[in-house]
């Protein structure tokens, strides 16, 4: 099991109680079972980042296993419970942090009140806590404000990401009726502006929009539905070529193969061939 971590507790100076970190690390190649197990919790703040999965803690005396991009936060006093089992590929990393600032910071990031929340992981916040570490363990001119300055650079990073995920997903929802009518019927020919109608954009602005949300236009988005759903019952049926071709809604079963062999560089027989 690989841990990097510093430890900051005699270390902290009457002017740096505004805001300080007590402890950071990071744990990857977990090989024992380990864990923490705080029924009162501690005294400071402790931000936890699970890089990847599964991570185990009780929540309202339940256990509760998050995944891969998860952040936790604990408060002082809140109870502290997790543990990652042996050999399961678990990672994460942490960060305990206090002072009488520390309130206001999480507040002015928008996180004070978010104990659990999703978001992508980035190898800059590993980074990070890489070089507070660097900074605890060999104190190097004016390490407390580097320490300091560093903190604040990842929970404002980790907020900033977080707002941008949540945008994202109040985009997606607006265009979300004609992201589930494409994905129900693909056998239907429905014009993009039907799309947009169920939407209720112009036709220019939910191209516009679907394009900005899924990275794809329309068509391209609705040919990779159809695609994966060909492959899905090439794998899954013993449907023909042609009959998958017309529950898909192509009339033209070399129209058909001629597409799946562009998405998937394959024509659907020998694409078949690896599953039977």
């Amino acid at each position: 099991m690989d841990i990097f971590q510093g430890l900051n507790y005699d270390n902290i100076t009457e002017d740096f109680n505004d805001l300080f970190i007590n402890s950071c690390g990071l744990i990857s190649n977990i090989d024992v079972n380990t864990g923490v197990r705080r029924e009162n919790g501690r005294e400071d703040y402790q931000l936890l980042c699970i890089k990847k999965g599964p991570f185990y803690t009780e929540i309202n005396n339940k256990e509760t296993v998050f995944g891969d991009d998860t952040i936790i936060i604990f408060h002082p006093g809140d109870k502290q419970i997790y543990h990652c089992n042996a050999f399961e590929g678990a990672s994460y990393f942490w960060i305990h942090f206090g002072g009488k600032k520390a309130e206001s910071v999480l507040k002015r990031c928008g996180l004070f009140d978010k104990k659990q929340f999703s978001v992508i992981i980035k190898e800059r916040y590993i980074t990070i806590i890489e070089k507070c570490v660097f900074e605890i363990v060999n104190k190097s001119p004016a390490w407390e404000v580097k320490l300091t300055s560093l903190f604040l650079e990842l929970i404002s990073s980790i907020a900033k990401s977080l707002t941008e995920e949540e945008s994202k997903k109040e985009e997606y929802k607006k265009i979300l009726p004609a992201i589930k009518e494409i994905e129900q019927n693909t056998d239907k020919t429905i014009s993009i502006l039907e799309y947009a109608k169920m939407c209720n954009m112009s036709n220019s602005h939910f191209m516009r929009k679907f394009k900005e949300v899924t990275g794809q236009t329309v068509m391209s988005y609705k040919n990779e539905i159809l695609m994966k759903k060909a492959a899905y019952m090439l794998e899954n049926t013993n449907l023909s070529v042609i009959e998958i071709a017309q529950n898909l809604g192509m009339d033209d079963s070399l129209y058909f193969s001629k597409k799946f062999k562009l998405f998937f560089d394959v024509s659907p027989t020998k694409y078949r061939k690896k599953f039977f």
